[in-house]
């Protein structure tokens, strides 16, 4: 997957592959998600 090679910084700075900290999986679902306003939300969301 082309998402795993995407790079991001570490709470130190130091710049690693999302793949080497995030398991990414593909799935059918909603293409988009919108709030109870019905705005689009496109936002990222992760946990550490």
């Amino acid at each position: 997957h082309q998402l795993e090679q995407v790079v991001i910084a570490t709470p130190t700075g130091a710049q690693i592959p999302l793949g080497e900290v995030a398991t990414i999986t593909f799935s059918r679902g909603p293409s988009m998600i919108r709030d109870g306003r019905g705005a689009s939300s496109p936002d990222m969301c992760t946990s550490t």
